[in-house]
């Protein structure tokens, strides 16, 4: 027996293009779009005093129905860099609606989706949108974990995503 979704939205997500990133050469940069040590995409500053631009590269953003589940929202807390807003969605997704989405990979049977995809706005059945969660700080997707149905068979993943510090967290 398999668990829907109840009253399910739809969550617009930008999948991070690993291969598009890796290929940028941002200047003054080691030749890739990543962080070398980090593994994450640069900030490339377009002049000596501008400010950085993320060297990110996306695929076409996907919409995928799911039912919606807000944590914390801008959730007020204070560093030393001044407040940064904590935000936490989860999504509860339908594997049918992957793979019926292209979603799924045919070779392991599991989600395409990975961390550090974006989610870029929640809409309603008549594409109205709900929340958008503007970039930067942007919602990113920080865990993927299967779900099982009343007979054991995997039905839906749950994505829980966060927004990006935006500053110093804490002293070093």
């Amino acid at each position: 027996m398999k668990v829907r979704l109840v009253r399910p939205l739809v969550a617009e997500i930008a999948q991070l293009d690993t291969v598009a990133t890796e290929a940028i050469d941002p200047p003054g940069a080691a030749a890739s779009g990543y962080d070398p040590d980090f593994k994450e995409p640069v900030l490339a500053s377009p002049s000596p005093e501008g400010a950085g631009v993320s060297q990110r590269q996306e695929k076409p953003t996907v919409r995928v129905p799911a039912q919606v589940e807000f944590g914390p929202f801008e959730q007020l807390r204070q560093a030393f860099s001044g407040n940064l807003p904590d935000s936490r969605v989860v999504l509860v997704m339908d594997f049918d609606d992957l793979d019926r989405l292209g979603l799924i990979d045919a070779g392991g049977n599991e989600t395409l989706l990975r961390p550090n995809d974006r989610v870029v706005q929640i809409l309603n059945a008549r594409d109205e949108v709900i929340e958008a969660f503007p970039d930067p700080p942007g919602m990113f997707i920080t865990e993927l974990r299967p779900g099982h149905g009343l007979d054991a068979d995997r039905n839906i993943v749950l994505a829980f995503a966060n927004e990006r510090e935006q500053g110093l967290a804490r002293g070093i």
